[in-house]
């Protein structure tokens, strides 16, 4: 993928270079712990956050557990993939969603 992307800059092939400079940012614990819990992706598909410590870590149903880094406040990415997580509030405060930016936009109800 990074031969394409560097191809892609050098001869200016629109679409296909999409390297981005995340900068990571510091939450706070209590914040972190209210991400955590499972999420829907799709009937029987769940994506369940934990944490440890003052680390988000990511495991979807059948895969292996990875760390989440934090962008924003409520923004994470993965470094392994390129995959990106937000969580999303109702007006009451309460995370209601994980919304999964990869290959288009998927939205994660809370179920726990």
């Amino acid at each position: 993928m990074r031969v394409i992307g560097s191809l892609s800059k050098v001869y200016n092939f629109k679409g296909l270079y999409r390297s981005r400079v995340f900068k990571n940012s510091t939450v706070d614990t209590a914040t972190l712990q209210s991400y955590t819990g499972k999420y829907e992706i799709s009937p029987g598909r769940i994506l369940s956050i934990t944490r440890e410590k003052a680390q988000l870590y990511a495991q979807a149903t059948g895969q292996g557990k990875v760390p989440l880094f934090a962008e924003e406040q409520n923004n994470f990415y993965l470094k392994v993939a390129p995959v990106e997580l937000e969580f999303v509030k109702n007006d009451k405060g309460e995370i209601i969603l994980c919304r999964i930016y990869q290959n288009g936009i998927l939205d994660a109800k809370r179920v726990e």
